[in-house]
């Protein structure tokens, strides 16, 4: 393998920390203007009181442009489609870029291939999984337990079989290729849909919190660098370095391929039982879609908002093991589990689910 392809099946966004604030755009005709606010303040920086005008509008949160009479299509950096959202509010989660233009970090991309490749093996770890896990009945902190369980496994940074897996960054995309998305958060109380805001969980989704973010558009494609270490076939240095489990990275196309399609009976199922036909019905186009791969092709799901499912094996979780997640989440409940989805809305109705991406390799 020297390299990979990605296309966007479901609006992917991976986010570099900052949030784009009200008054740092402007949105009208299905369009996100973005200002470019210091070359703004630099053509007016002669006029006290505009710099003031502004200045005073960006404490509040909200610059009155045509009040100050200052026409900031004069001052457009970039423009984003809105997708499916024709009001944008408050905060817009902003993708990350090099040189300006959108692109997909290898490492978000290897974290998915890790996690599914987890799951893909865990009928045959899972013993060691568990045990690893609450070895330490006084352990509080389920981020340093995984860590644990997964060493156990792969063994550590220098004998893991993942340093023989070599993914790039993607190539960057084009700006055409973002929408704005709208995002909300589903959250199963006490059996039923509610969906989350900040004062309290609500039946009308109208009424949930609403996150907007840039995201990469279905259907987009970008290209990066991908290669399998060929000392891994290298015996001498496999036993030499105590690398753990090599051939399973060897056959690492075919363990997530087994995981995704348990993935996406899990969710089928998760959807169904809620009522939730627009998202069930979405994850069974990307099964007939995962029925339809190539040998050298996988589905996985990454970036934000893809939850608790996409980025641990504890959904694999049954019995006993099960209860034992109490320890480290709360309000826990063994039946719904995990109980919250983010959900790509439409034209005010459910639409999909974040990051989903299918990947050929060649």
């Amino acid at each position: 393998m020297k390299g990979y392809e990605v296309e966007i099946i479901s609006p992917l966004s991976i986010g570099n920390g900052i949030k784009k604030v009200s008054f740092e755009y402007v949105c009208s005709k299905g369009q996100l203007k973005y200002i470019d606010i210091y070359k703004l303040l630099k053509d007016i920086s002669r006029s006290k009181i505009l710099v003031d005008g502004v200045i005073s509008g960006f404490r509040r949160g909200y610059v009155d442009w045509k009040s100050l009479k200052i026409n900031v299509d004069n001052y457009i950096k970039y423009v984003v489609e809105c997708v499916g959202t024709p009001a944008v509010r408050g905060g817009v989660v902003e993708f990350i870029k090099t040189a300006g233009k959108p692109y997909i970090p290898g490492s978000s991309i290897k974290g998915a291939v890790r996690s599914s490749i987890t799951r893909g093996l865990y009928s045959s770890v899972n013993q060691i999984y568990t045990s690893s896990i609450y070895s330490e009945s006084r352990e509080s902190d389920p981020k340093r337990a995984d860590d644990r369980a997964e060493e156990n496994i792969f063994g550590k940074p220098h004998n893991s079989p993942f340093r023989f897996l070599l993914i790039g960054d993607t190539e960057p995309f084009y700006v055409e290729d973002m929408g704005i998305y709208e995002m909300k958060i589903l959250n199963i109380c006490n059996g039923r849909v509610k969906w989350y805001n900040r004062a309290n969980n609500c039946d009308d989704p109208k009424d949930a919190l609403s996150i907007f973010l840039e995201a990469l558009k279905e259907g987009s494609k970008g290209k990066g660098f991908l290669s399998i270490d060929g000392r891994i076939n290298d015996s001498f240095v496999i036993n030499e370095a105590k690398i753990k489990r090599a051939n399973d990275i060897k056959n690492f196309v075919s363990l997530i391929r087994k995981d995704i399609d348990n993935y996406i009976e899990r969710e089928i199922k998760f959807y169904e039982k809620f009522s939730m036909y627009d998202i069930s019905n979405f994850y069974k186009q990307l099964k007939d879609l995962s029925n339809q791969l190539k040998d050298n092709e996988i589905l996985v799901q990454i970036g934000f908002g893809t939850g608790f499912n996409s980025k641990t094996v504890s959904s694999l979780f049954e019995g006993e093991n099960r209860l034992k997640l109490k320890k480290f989440i709360k309000k826990f409940d063994s039946d719904v589990f995990p109980k919250t989805r983010r959900i790509i809305f439409k034209d005010g109705k459910p639409y999909t689910v974040p990051g989903w991406v299918k990947i050929s390799f060649y």
